[in-house]
């Protein structure tokens, strides 16, 4: 069975299996990070965050690229904010993770490191998406990581030292 993940179509259609990538690697970000975060924040206020640090990510991309012509859509933004309330609020959490090397060999990496490699990398795609303009919004996963990341250094700094139920 062949799965197509890239066309040479000139009109930049994205095929099927790349949605489905996607949706995975959200679920999988969220499954990992997301139920910490909300554990510390609270279904509620959890929820705010999650739809807060989409809108600034949403709009930040807006205002920096006003005459974007192409739409603007997914929960990536959001789902950003999320992994920077998680580097705020657990910077020395080890994660594991699949380092390619000739196979996926499963390694435990501290969270800042993984955090903080994903968003240099998002900031380095930003840029270049900004040179050849491409379909991806990056800029908006650096602006929801930044709301993300000041939001849980707040909720750090306010809170007393956490201790899981």
């Amino acid at each position: 069975m062949v799965i197509p993940v890239h066309d040479l179509n000139p009109l930049r259609r994205t095929p099927w299996a790349t949605y489905v990538l996607i949706a995975l690697n959200v679920v999988v970000f969220l499954l990992i990070f997301g139920n910490n975060v909300e554990d510390r924040f609270r279904k509620i206020p959890y929820l705010l965050f999650y739809l807060a640090c989409g809108y600034v990510a949403a709009y930040g991309f807006a205002v920096v690229y006003p005459g974007s012509a192409g739409p603007l859509i997914g929960a990536s933004g959001a789902i950003s904010g999320v992994l920077g309330a998680y580097l705020a609020l657990y910077p020395r959490a080890r994660v594991w993770s699949l380092v390619p090397f000739l196979l996926f060999i499963p390694v435990r990496i501290p969270a800042w490191l993984v955090l903080g490699l994903w968003f240099v990398l998002q900031w380095v795609d930003s840029i270049g998406h900004a040179a050849a303009g491409g379909g991806v919004a990056y800029l908006a996963h650096v602006f929801g990581f930044v709301a993300g990341l000041l939001t849980g250094l707040a909720v750090r700094a306010a809170s007393p030292a956490y201790r899981p139920a």
